[in-house]
């Protein structure tokens, strides 16, 4: 039996429940659309549900995560579907930012958000729907959930969410994950295709281009300073000599930093001997597993261990199902986005309001290295963290500059050898140009730098 939840955002004024007007349709991408709408004096409140495409047949989004956005009802509607203009909604919420008459909610990460403005006495429902199937084809309702948030004419609006226990609410398990227990850290990037590169400001290193990625697991966090030295000390007493004293962080749940790439991809072995999976990277091949000296080793795609993201793997889940945007969230960016130094006077997408390069001030606390801890900043539509700035993260390939001009058209892996390996997404150090999410960055795999970080990758073994 396979249980799903549907949310229905409700408005009870009174004692009576409003009516709405409710639409919906297919979209181009695969995902599907219902816009209901209600109007309470001069408070109208919209929403558009996407559940994005389901290749494997399951009844199930795709997706890890199923995001609600809600429009603001104000705004245009730039691309003619009939729903007006908004923004998908991370964990948080701005604080200096006006949502009024903008109800905002999200299922995501086992949470369901919102912001309600007090529009008349009475209350606001969110109400939970479940719902289950023996086959896929007919569901029948077993239980209704009522959320109330009660609301007082006149008074501020306020945020509110609620927290859903449990595996099945969301999604929140991936069936087949190799390590069941740490399933909830990882979102499944489908297999499909991708435009790669950069189409907005002429990266030559980055043409634009189509590939097709196989699907692969992925952190939702940059790996943090605590579990690099949870895995660091277990691989010390197995083998792995060379980790001893190396990698540094500002805090539990900051990202490690100041390692390099031999460093990285030993400790990945070690973390994947540590769970019980077999390595993925090897001395040669057919050899030993990798666990001591700089060397460039044989790496075993086949193989379902920890490892990093190839390039084109990372791009795919940076982008976050979106394409042709110049970061995860779009073309724009500033400290409200990402840990970066900023400068608004510096090029037009960055939207800061410096004259010269910043800091971001909630992390500049005077004591290098002003990197910030994990969720402190929206997640991209995969549900990732800090796909750009906080560390750069490094990747599996070999830089080329020339590529991506001829690559292979499914998994490119990078060239078979080369004298520098790809980082990914900028840093607290970095300027807003490098978090772009098509701009490339490569050093000698033996550099240690602090603004040097890695995210973990898993393959998806289809059967």
């Amino acid at each position: 039996m396979k249980i799903r939840n549907l949310f229905i955002l409700l408005f009870t004024l009174g004692g009576t429940a409003s009516s709405y007007g409710i639409s919906g349709d297919v979209a181009n991408d695969g995902s599907w659309r219902v816009q209901v709408s209600n109007t309470t004096g001069t408070t109208t409140v919209e929403f558009e549900y996407r559940v994005f495409a389901d290749a494997d047949g399951d009844g199930l989004s795709d997706y890890r995560e199923t995001n609600l956005l809600l429009t603001d009802p104000n705004q245009a509607d730039s691309s003619g579907d009939g729903i007006t203009d908004g923004e998908l909604v991370g964990l948080g919420f701005d604080p200096n930012k006006d949502y009024t008459n903008i109800a905002q909610a999200l299922i995501q990460d086992l949470r369901i958000g919102a912001k309600i403005a007090a529009v008349a006495n009475g209350a606001a429902t969110l109400q939970m729907v479940l719902e289950e199937s023996d086959d896929l084809s007919t569901w029948t309702e077993r239980e209704t959930i009522d959320l109330v948030v009660p609301l007082v004419a006149g008074e501020a609006s306020k945020f509110f969410r609620y927290s859903l226990k449990g595996a099945a609410a969301c999604g929140g398990s991936q069936p087949g994950f190799p390590v069941p227990a740490e399933a909830v850290q990882y979102a499944l990037i489908p297999a499909g295709s991708l435009t790669m590169g950069d189409g907005l400001d002429g990266l030559l290193d980055a043409p634009v281009h189509s590939v097709n990625v196989s699907g692969f697991y992925i952190g939702k966090h940059e790996v943090s300073w605590s579990l690099w030295q949870e895995v660091r000390d277990w691989g010390l007493a197995h083998g792995y000599s060379d980790l001893s004293g190396v990698g540094s962080g500002k805090g539990a749940d900051h990202p490690v930093q100041t390692v390099n790439w031999y460093d990285v991809v030993k400790w990945c072995n070690a973390a994947s001997e540590r769970a019980g999976l077999a390595p993925v990277y090897y001395a040669v091949q057919g050899g030993v597993v990798y666990r001591t000296g700089e060397l460039a080793p044989y790496i075993d795609y086949t193989q379902q261990g920890y490892r990093l993201p190839t390039e084109a793997e990372w791009e795919k889940a940076a982008r976050g199902g979106s394409s042709g945007k110049r970061f995860p969230w779009g073309d724009l960016i500033s400290h409200d986005n990402a840990n970066c130094r900023a400068n608004g006077s510096a090029d037009s997408y960055d939207i800061s309001p410096y004259s010269s390069y910043t800091f971001h001030p909630s992390y500049n606390d005077g004591s290098r290295q002003y990197t910030a801890a994990a969720d402190s900043f929206a997640a991209n539509g995969y549900g990732l963290y800090d796909m750009s700035g906080n560390v750069l993260e490094w990747c599996n390939d070999w830089y080329g500059s020339s590529y991506y001009n001829s690559s292979p058209g499914s998994d490119p892996a990078g060239p078979t050898m080369g004298s520098a390996r790809v980082l990914r997404g900028g840093s607290w150090n970095d300027l807003a140009t490098n978090c772009r999410v098509a701009y490339r960055l490569s050093f000698n795999p033996a550099n240690r730098y602090s603004t040097f970080g890695f995210r973990l990758v898993l393959s998806e073994i289809v059967p």
